[in-house]
């Protein structure tokens, strides 16, 4: 069976460190829209934030942002898919944030709002190319429903943090890096965002190819037809996934997985 849909992760996948589209990569992706293979990029970043790369392609693509808590065309903007996180869980999750004096920041509409202002934030909001806001104290001045919160902080913390919520709550998170607790809607996931794709273009799972490098990518591996992670995946992903590149995001990791798994290659 050949390959007709290929979701890609950003950040650590199709970027190199330097956070570049290579030439190599983007001209594979070229030659798969030409070939009438559907391309999707999947991602934890904004909808602004991935459609800044979309735009290298004149194909309307659809991007799975927030972890697939929104699902967005490039060019026409046609919204497939949105979900956010209900104000009863926005309200707990900021409790336990401002409780562990955690970095928090979470996104509303493709702004990004914190607390303060930052060097982390600043670096952060120039990386990614989107607006923010400095709102004070979150739980007292945000009164909206995010797609998504996100705890930032060193690893251990991190799994200590992960530990508490799993024994006393069911708020759903993935992982992006090993520092970043990513808070989504009830039932989300890239995986889920994948699927509602694939549905919406008759689409078999075992006729995709998903490749990826975090924690928040498995459940995606999971449900395409092909699973590949990257050579520099994390070590929880790794753990958890067999079917692992021996290339990495600064060896155009994502052409060569392309050449290896799309038939029209061979």
């Amino acid at each position: 069976m050949s390959i007709k849909l290929i979701a890609v992760d950003l950040d650590g996948t199709l970027l190199n460190d330097s956070l570049a589209l290579t030439d190599l990569n983007k001209a594979a992706i070229c030659n798969l829209l030409d070939k009438g293979i559907h391309v999707v990029f999947s991602t934890g970043r904004t909808y602004q934030a991935a459609k800044q790369y979309a735009e290298e392609f004149v194909y309307d693509m659809p991007l799975i942002t927030y972890n697939g808590a929104l699902i967005k065309r490039t060019y026409s903007e046609e919204i497939l898919f949105s979900k956010k996180i209900a104000y009863s869980n926005t309200k707990e999750i900021l409790r336990i944030g401002e409780a562990n004096s955690i970095y928090t920041k979470m996104y509303i509409d493709d702004v990004l709002y914190v607390k303060e202002e930052s060097e982390q934030t600043i670096k952060f909001v120039k990386n990614h190319k989107i607006n923010y806001k400095v709102v004070g104290k979150l739980s007292e001045n945000i009164h909206k429903e995010p797609y998504m919160i996100v705890f930032i902080d060193h690893e251990n913390r991190i799994k200590t943090i992960r530990a508490e919520i799993d024994k006393y709550t069911v708020l759903p998170y993935t992982l992006s890096t090993p520092y970043s607790l990513e808070f989504l809607p009830d039932g989300i996931s890239k995986g889920e965002g994948l699927r509602r794709v694939a549905k919406s273009l008759k689409i078999r799972k075992k006729e995709i190819l998903a490749i990826g490098n975090s924690l928040n990518d498995l459940d995606m591996l999971r449900w395409a037809g092909i699973g590949v992670a990257m050579n520099n995946s994390d070590i929880e992903l790794k753990e958890h996934w067999n079917l692992i590149s021996k290339y990495n995001n600064n060896e155009n990791g994502v052409a060569k997985i392309i050449q290896e798994y799309c038939r029209y290659h061979k």
